[in-house]
């Protein structure tokens, strides 16, 4: 328990102070994917502190998406942070469900020159809402080369239309789901505070090796599971 700084003299709460410490140990390495943190009584213990100190920041911990909790077990650091996903139907996911009502909310144009994570050049980036019985439930947004825009919208596409993306021409999907914390700008968009937690799906689209698309998927934690997500995009069948 090394890791764990706690100074009562501090106004900062000590639930915060006790899970920025764990964060902190995760985010520099002394923590790892698995590990299992101390128990309720064993920091109470060792620092003095009463038992919901203890439940307050492994609370505030989990809905960052940093531990989970298993009945029986412990508390451990997550283990499920970034999965690989294969599938040629990750642009469309399990959003594509009737049951859920999608969206396009705005466009805007950016030229993007130092963000290697997009593609370069005059970009449209597209803002796609998902909702269901009218409350924001997911938040869709495409980052795609205003040259290659046809492969990815419909002819005539326009805000008052459903984003609808052409797989006929792009290369296999590979994308990633981790754990991230909203930025004010999409928490915004969803209804929720910033830094929310939510679960991230990033896929990135080749035409002839070069990226020409990014889809980015957020899936707030108030509305999904990790399980639930991964599941469902391993089980839908390829189009």
């Amino acid at each position: 328990m090394h890791y764990i700084k706690l100074n009562k003299l501090l106004k900062k709460p000590l639930y915060l102070q006790l899970a920025e410490s764990i964060e902190q140990a995760f985010n520099q390495k002394e923590l790892n994917a698995g590990d299992l943190l101390p128990t309720e009584k064993e920091i109470c213990e060792s620092f003095g502190v009463s038992t919901s100190v203890v439940k307050y920041a492994y609370k505030w911990l989990m809905e960052k998406g940093i531990v989970k909790r298993e009945v029986g077990r412990g508390t451990f650091v997550w283990d499920e942070m970034h999965e690989i996903l294969e599938t040629q139907a990750a642009f469309e996911l399990f959003l594509n469900y009737t049951h859920f009502k999608r969206e396009v909310i705005y466009i805007e144009d950016i030229h993007n020159t130092l963000d290697t994570l997009h593609p370069v050049g005059e970009l449209r980036v597209v803002y796609e809402l998902v909702k269901k019985r009218a409350k924001p439930l997911a938040l869709r947004k495409l980052f795609v080369q205003k040259a290659s825009s046809d492969t990815f919208l419909e002819e005539g596409w326009n805000t008052d239309q459903r984003l609808r993306i052409k797989t006929t021409r792009l290369t296999p999907i590979q994308s990633y789901m981790r754990v991230v914390n909203l930025e004010a700008k999409e928490a915004r968009i969803l209804g929720l505070k910033p830094y929310a937690p939510a679960f991230f799906q990033k896929v990135d689209c080749f035409v002839e090796d070069t990226l020409v698309g990014v889809l980015e998927n957020y899936y707030p934690g108030e509305h999904f599971t990790w399980r639930q997500i991964v599941e469902e995009i391993r089980l839908r069948p390829s189009d």
